[in-house]
């Protein structure tokens, strides 16, 4: 027997069935009510559009009155609090998910000459999905980011609190609202989505989702010589520095991509660039690094994306150099019209190539997924060590001829290699570290007996020298040409 609020509830549920099938509209009765919802009434539009959605779907709280309405609008006031947010906000997807799933279906049924509204359509269910551990520290913004790099389009719809992603046949659906109460179950069901598309786990989607604005150049020393994950000091000191200046050079090419040799490596933006990577670990079976370029300069700074352009710059230069040198010979490099590769990055790479000839040099790049991969850039170049002649070549042959100017040189002594001559005097080769702007050098000259006299005070003393003489460049070697009037600068 039915108790009098089971009547009002049948007929008023019987009113909303009569009005819902009057509009055409379709019904569902929600047996058990966890969300204010007593039933939900929808409509599919089936003069919509493939790309427009179908189906229009209305949550509504039912109320019955026992007495004669009054004259004029019925006003009924919730004055249970949780009802009224239950019902005033869009606090889960699983409308959109309908509409997103109708939509899909019109779109196959389209192609294969269906007419959309007799598409089968399914209904969600089952019990909520576990989310995988770091998908509740993404954001959609950054799905959103990584769905448009990987070529996918947002649908147009009348939404602002969510949109649909398509990519051929795959549809991603991303909440752009952090209220909905499914908000991180919808963010992970769009990661699994992508996961299914790239052939991937759903881990390394969220690892790749995760990553900050920055691209990974990793430079490397393989080879027999570094299995051991070791390499001498003075060498990984040059590989670093060497990483640095290719990254500096690529960099100002991205500015001024006109010249073969810039003169100073010294302009803000680039500076500002290298001042704002980070180094990262090396790893085993090879002595390796990595550096961290943030894709975008500081705020004071003008160029957005001037990190990525001048990675992207980067490997391409030193992969076209690669193969041109292998192909048809370094020469070309210098015919080209456009430079391809300035005598500061081979100077760069023949800095990090390894001194040991079981070794080769390797770079190679994890562009973001925040932006997408620049086109036709190598991921990986590697330069093998019998290639340390033609960038030696290539050095000299991209710098703009020019003597050596004699002039005084400061600097340290940082190494003495003389030997007694006939008088028993110590004359002979001297290692100098000279300040030379931009850069320090490792210069080598030879002394006679009275400045290498001073040269071995300077040196043990640790105080700085100026030396006058002719500083010539080849290849990774300095060398300090007519050395004279070397004092001790106290």
């Amino acid at each position: 027997m039915l108790l009098d609020n089971d009547i009002k509830e049948h007929l008023a549920l019987a009113y909303v069935y009569a009005v819902a099938s009057r509009a055409g509209c379709s019904t569902e009765l929600i047996r058990v009510d966890r969300n204010s919802v007593d039933i939900t009434v929808k409509h599919v539009d089936t003069a919509a559009g493939p790309d427009d959605v179908r189906e229009g779907i209305l949550d509504l709280q039912v109320k019955a009155f026992v007495h004669d309405p009054p004259p004029g609008p019925i006003r009924y006031y919730l004055h249970n609090e949780k009802n009224f947010h239950d019902l005033r906000r869009p606090h889960c997807l699983r409308g959109k998910r309908r509409a997103q799933r109708a939509l899909s279906q019109g779109e196959r049924a389209r192609r294969r000459g269906v007419d959309a509204h007799d598409a089968p359509r399914s209904e969600a269910g089952g019990h909520p999905m576990s989310s995988e551990p770091g998908v509740n520290g993404l954001t959609w913004s950054q799905v959103r980011d990584y769905l448009l790099s990987r070529g996918f389009r947002l649908l147009p719809t009348s939404w602002t609190d969510a949109g649909v992603f398509r990519r051929g046949d795959i549809e991603v659906l991303v909440p752009f609202d952090s209220t909905f109460s499914d908000y991180h179950e919808a963010l992970f069901r769009a990661v699994r989505e992508i996961a299914r598309f790239e052939g991937r786990s759903v881990a390394d989607v969220v690892a790749d989702l995760g990553m900050p604005r920055s691209d990974r150049l990793r430079f490397a020393q393989s080879g027999e010589a570094t299995s051991d994950g070791r390499i001498g000091v003075d060498a990984g000191r040059d590989l670093v520095e060497g990483a640095r200046r290719a990254l500096l050079s690529a960099a100002h090419s991205e500015e001024r991509p006109g010249l073969r040799f810039h003169k100073r490596l010294s302009r803000a933006a680039p500076e500002a660039l290298v001042r704002a990577c980070r180094l990262g670990p090396a790893e085993q079976r090879s002595f390796a690094f990595s550096i961290h370029c943030p894709h975008d300069l500081p705020d004071d700074l003008p160029g957005a994306g001037f990190g990525r352009r001048s990675v992207g710059r980067l490997m391409r230069s030193v992969g076209q150099a690669v193969q041109t040198i292998l192909r048809v010979g370094p020469q070309r490099l210098v015919e080209t019209e456009e430079p391809i590769v300035t005598s500061n990055l081979c100077e760069a790479l023949l800095q990090m190539m390894p001194r040991d000839e079981r070794a080769d040099l390797e770079i190679d790049v994890q562009f973001s997924s925040v932006l997408p991969a620049p086109p036709d850039t190598p991921l990986a170049v590697r330069v093998e060590r019998s290639l340390y002649t033609a960038f030696e070549d290539l050095t000299r042959a991209l710098r703009p001829p020019s003597a050596p100017v004699d002039d005084v040189h400061v600097g340290r002594v940082v190494e003495l290699s003389g030997d007694a001559n006939d008088a028993g005097q110590l004359e002979g080769d001297v290692v100098l570290r000279l300040d030379e702007g931009e850069e320090l050098v490792r210069a080598r000259c030879t002394l006679g007996p009275d400045d290498y006299l001073l040269a071995h005070d300077a040196h043990g003393r640790q105080r700085h020298v100026s030396v006058r003489g002719k500083l010539v460049h080849s290849g990774r070697k300095y060398t300090l040409v007519d050395p004279r009037d070397l004092k001790v600068i106290e």
